[in-house]
C-alpha cells in the first residue's frame, strides 16, 4: 500500500517541463545580504531567516516544552541564559498532534512565561491546532499562512504530519524542499520538530535524514530523570553550547546547570561502586535498574544501558579493555 501511495506523488509531483536553468546559476559579481539572526546563544545564531532548522529527541523528551521557552524568549526580547531575541515580526506555532485543548495548554504556557494576562491578544503570536486535517491541508495550511503574514519563524511541532506517506523517500525530499523554498522566498525561519527513532538519536524516517542534511541548526534533546539537555547535533554555523533544563513545580521550563546531569550520574555510581571496584556490564545494568526501582524510578535495560553511556562520556565512569566498567573518583 505504502508503495502505491508514494507511485501516486510520483505521478501527481512531476516537474514542469522546461526549466530556465540560467535562474540557478551563481555568479561572483553577485551580492547577497547577509541572513539575519533571529535568535543567537551569545554571539552564535541558532535561528536565522531565510533558514530551517530541526528539534528533535524521542517521545517525552520534552521538545514542546523546550518549543515553548524559545517562543517566549524570542517574544520577551530580552536575554535569558545567555539566549537573546532579535525577532523582526510575528511568530506562527502550528501543532499538527495535539489538539485545541492540549494546544490551548501550551498557549498558556508561554503566556504564564511571560507574565501575559489570558485575555490579551498578541498580534505577533498566533497558535494554530490543524491535527484534525489531512496531511495537504495541514501543508496547505503552512503554506498560506506563511505567504499571507509577515512572520519572522515558524514553529511546526510534528512536521511529519504534513506527510501522506513518509516511507516515501519522494515525497519526503520534496516536503523538505519545499520548506526551504518557503523560507528563503519569505525570509522565514522554519523550525520542525520530528522524533528520533527509540534508543538512537537518529532522526525518524526519510524526512527526518533529509531535515538533518539541510538544516542550518538540529537540536537534539535527551531527558535523564527530571532533566533534559540539549546538545548540538549537526550545526551549519558554530556549534552552540549545550544547556539543560527541567519543568519546574509549576509546570514551566526553567534552566538548569549543565553539570545537574553530571552530578546526578555521579550520585547514582557512586553509591552503586561505594563497596565495589569493578563489575561488569550485564551486572551493572541489573544493579542501575535495581538501585533505580528502590527509589521508585524504575528503569528499562535501555535505559541502564544510557546512564553507562552518558557516566562514560562525562568521565564519571572508566571502561577497561576487557568491557569492565569502574568508578572515577576524580
Amino acid at each position: 500500500m505504502s508503495r502505491e501511495f508514494c507511485m501516486d506523488f510520483e505521478q501527481s509531483s512531476k516537474p514542469p517541463k522546461e526549466i530556465n536553468i540560467n535562474d540557478y546559476v551563481v555568479r561572483a559579481n553577485e551580492e547577497f545580504p547577509d541572513s539575519s539572526p533571529i535568535l543567537l546563544q551569545g554571539d552564535i545564531p541558532l535561528l536565522s531567516s531565510g533558514e530551517i532548522s530541526l528539534i528533535t529527541g524521542i517521545a517525552k523528551a520534552k521538545k514542546t516544552f523546550l518549543l515553548s521557552w524559545f517562543i517566549a524568549i524570542l517574544l520577551g526580547k530580552n536575554e535569558q541564559a545567555g539566549f537573546t531575541s532579535k525577532l523582526q515580526n510575528g511568530i506562527l506555532h502550528i501543532d499538527t498532534e495535539q489538539g485545541r485543548r492540549r494546544t490551548n495548554n501550551v498557549v498558556r504556557r508561554i503566556y504564564r512565561l511571560l507574565n501575559w494576562d489570558f485575555d490579551t491578544s498578541i498580534p505577533s503570536f498566533t497558535a494554530m491546532s490543524i491535527r484534525e486535517l489531512s496531511a495537504t491541508e495541514r501543508f496547505a495550511v503552512l503554506e498560506q499562512s506563511i505567504k499571507k503574514h509577515s512572520y519572522s519563524i515558524v514553529f511546526v511541532d510534528g512536521l511529519a504530519d504534513l506527510i501522506r506517506n513518509t516511507n516515501c523517500l519522494e515525497e519526503c525530499s520534496r516536503t523538505v524542499s519545499e520548506l526551504m523554498k518557503l523560507a528563503e522566498d519569505h525570509n522565514v525561519h522554519i523550525c520542525s520538530v520530528v522524533h528520533t527513532n527509540p534508543n538512537s538519536d537518529k532522526t525518524r524516517g526519510h524526512v527526518g535524514s533529509e531535515l538533518q542534511r539541510k538544516c542550518e541548526t538540529v537540536m537534539l534533546v535527551k531527558k535523564d530523570g527530571e532533566i533534559s539537555t540539549v546538545s548540538p547535533q549537526f550545526c551549519r554555523n558554530k556549534e552552540f553550547e549545550k544547556f539543560s533544563f527541567f519543568v519546574n513545580p509549576n509546570g514551566l521550563p526553567e534552566t538548569c546547570e549543565l553539570q545537574s546531569l553530571g552530578e546526578q550520574a555521579r550520585l547514582l555510581f557512586s553509591a552503586i561502586f561505594e563497596n565495589l571496584s569493578k563489575i561488569s556490564y550485564s551486572d551493572l545494568c541489573e544493579m542501575i535498574k535495581a538501585r533505580e526501582k528502590e527509589s521508585n524510578n524504575a528503569s528499562s535495560t535501555r535505559t541502564a544501558q544510557r546512564r553507562i553511556a552518558d557516566a562514560v562520556e562525562f568521565g564519571i565512569l572508566k571502561k577497561s579493555a576487557d568491557g569492565i566498567y569502574s568508578f572515577n573518583k576524580m
